[in-house]
Order: C-alpha cells, then structure tokens, then sequence
C-alpha cells in the first residue's frame, strides 16, 4: 500500500544494492524490491563489479520500472478485466481483510474500474479473515516458498496455486510473444 500511494516514486530515485542477497536492489523511497537481470553464464561464482556496472543495472531497472509503472495504469484504467492477485504474508493476514479494502479503495483512486481482487494467504491464516468477503475472492495454499527461493516442486504449494490458476485463467487464451528462461531448451 505504501508503494501504490508512492506509485510514481517506485524505483523512481535512488536504490541500495546487495550483491549479497540474490543480487537485489531496494527502492530508497518505498522500501520496495526487485532483482537485478544480471545473472552470471555457466552457474559458477559471480564476478565482482565494478561501480559502472551496478550503475548500467539501476538505469535498466529505472527504466523497467517506469515501463511497468506505466502498464500497470493502463491495464488498471482498461475496458478490459484484470485480476489483481495478493500474496498476504502471514503477519498482515490478521488485518488482512482491512488489507484488501484498503487496496480495493486505493485501486479505484489511482482510476481502477473493471478489476478484481484475489487474496491468496495460507490455509491456517485462514482464520483471520471473514466467511464472506463480498468485493474480493480469498483461496489458500497449504504453504509459500521460502522467500527469495525459486519455485520447485519441493518447495511450496505448487499443486495449490495450480487449482487457483486454472479457475482464474482468463477466459481467452493468452498469446504469449516471449520466451522465459526456463522455458529454454523445452
């Protein structure tokens, strides 16, 4: 929340860099995170940077950012259905119906009009929120990855976030022009 009332600001200005944690950068005016596209070939140890490289990736996230600071509105803005999905971490579940209408009233500020709202938390944190929930849909998974880890089938609740996508999937099939990384080779 503090970042959509600072929307404008995310990565806007200055940001911390740790190369020590998963190469991540931190927005000095929301406390917002993101990782860097640098990723070393061939999986071996990271070589040092320079000052001119971490300067290059921060320009790069910069620009990334204000490209989807932008997307972001206009998707918001669209004729077209969204759904905005929230991962509610454990310790916000206990005001966590609060949580979502305070979104749900800084969505339709920022001219939010055709969207709604997915609230994902764990089974057990359940319980704090209401049996009903008009204005937004609650689903729950057994458990989350560990934080900053990637998804495997070890880790979390993979079959649980399979059932929510395949009743949420948009009702067109996507064209997707892209190729991830880990789709490579597939």
């Amino acid at each position: 929340m503090a970042a959509l009332r600072r929307f404008d600001d995310i990565f806007a200005g200055e940001m911390t860099f740790d190369p020590t944690a998963n190469d991540i950068f931190m927005c000095s005016n929301t406390g917002t995170v993101a990782h860097s596209r640098y990723s070393p070939k061939g999986g071996g140890a990271k070589p040092e940077r320079k000052a001119s490289d971490i300067e290059s990736e921060k320009a790069e996230l910069r620009s990334r950012m204000n490209h989807l600071r932008e997307k972001f509105r206009r998707q918001l803005r669209d004729d077209e259905s969204t759904l905005v999905v929230v991962k509610l971490r454990p310790e916000e579940c206990p005001e966590g119906d609060a949580r979502i209408k305070a979104l749900d009233a800084q969505l339709r500020e920022m001219g939010g009009r055709n969207y709604s709202i997915l609230a994902v938390c764990r089974k057990a944190d359940a319980v704090h929120f209401p049996k009903e929930h008009p204005g937004y849909y609650l689903r729950t998974v057994s458990s989350y990855n560990p934080e900053w880890k990637a998804a495997t089938e070890q880790l979390g609740d993979r079959a649980g976030w399979t059932v929510i996508w395949r009743e949420f999937a948009p009702m067109k099939k996507l064209v997707q022009h892209k190729t991830y990384k880990f789709e490579e080779g597939h």
